[in-house]
């Protein structure tokens, strides 16, 4: 631990008896450890160095250099989970931007193929009476796919590595739920 992070957290540190009294809640002593956590969370993400760049890049022929010198990087320089985190949050934008694009075609399957079918391609002026609902449905999932495609973008920008770890066994465990109800 550096001088500086232990002067940094001598300074954050409080004394806990003057958090607990006898008279609080369960709810007040919630409320502090979560804010305990949040700050220790803090203050260890601050002082990580997952950060730091493994290989400098300064052009194309260097780029070509950094990516043949990748697999045989010497374990000294490796610190942090950067590339794990890289690779779980690349895994989970990549998911969210799979739902975004089915969801962006089946609406505009929804808002556009029905009355093509039936106006251009059937020359039917009297096309049924289910088209306000495909065009809703097709709305909705416009609306699901925007949703998906900021959740994509957002992954790609997350730096905290608990919320990626969070985020993607979630993502596990609905990928489990849905396997398993088609399975079935």
């Amino acid at each position: 631990m550096s001088r500086n992070k232990k002067t940094e957290v001598e300074k954050k540190s409080v004394n806990i008896k003057m958090y607990f009294s006898p008279e609080m809640t369960d709810d007040d002593i919630k409320r502090v450890i979560e804010g305990a956590l949040q700050e220790f969370s803090s203050l260890n993400n601050k002082y990580n160095d997952v950060n730091t760049p493994i290989l400098e890049s300064k052009g194309l022929k260097e780029d070509v250099k950094t990516l043949l010198k990748l697999p045989f990087i010497s374990r000294d320089k490796i610190n942090g989970s950067k590339a794990t985190m890289t690779l779980l949050s690349s895994g989970i934008s990549l998911v969210f931007w799979l739902v975004y694009a089915v969801l962006f075609l089946l609406a505009i399957a929804c808002i556009l193929g029905y009355p093509i079918i039936y106006v251009w391609i059937l020359k039917n002026p009297n096309p049924p009476t289910g088209i306000p609902s495909f065009i809703a449905i097709g709305v909705v999932l416009y609306i699901f796919s925007g949703i998906f495609r900021m959740a994509s973008i957002e992954v790609g920008k997350m730096k905290n590595n608990d919320s990626i770890i969070n985020l993607f066994a979630a993502l596990m465990a609905l990928i489990a739920v849905i396997i398993a109800l088609v399975v079935k």
